[in-house]
């Protein structure tokens, strides 16, 4: 099943100083992923998303519920998707 990725534009107060789950670096300055899932914890126009941080150095995918970020605290000021 193909899902709408898209690329968020969030307020990153909520998500200064996290770290990977994998290898530990350092996630500020990542990009911040979702799509729409019914699970979401953030919400973007009404529409929930399921959201994560991707790490720069090994490209795992760290969900926003995993690092223990609250997704009701991120605002999400605007996304665009991305292109297959």
């Amino acid at each position: 099943m193909d899902r709408e990725l898209l690329l968020l534009r969030v307020d990153r107060g909520a998500l200064r100083g996290l770290r990977c789950m994998a290898c530990g670096a350092p996630l500020d300055g990542s990009r911040v992923l979702g799509y729409p899932h019914s699970g979401g914890t953030v919400v973007l126009g009404g529409t929930r998303l399921w959201a994560f941080i991707e790490c720069r150095r090994c490209r795992y995918q760290n969900s926003l519920v995993g690092l223990g970020v609250d997704g009701g605290g991120v605002r999400v000021l605007g996304a665009e998707r991305l292109g297959r």
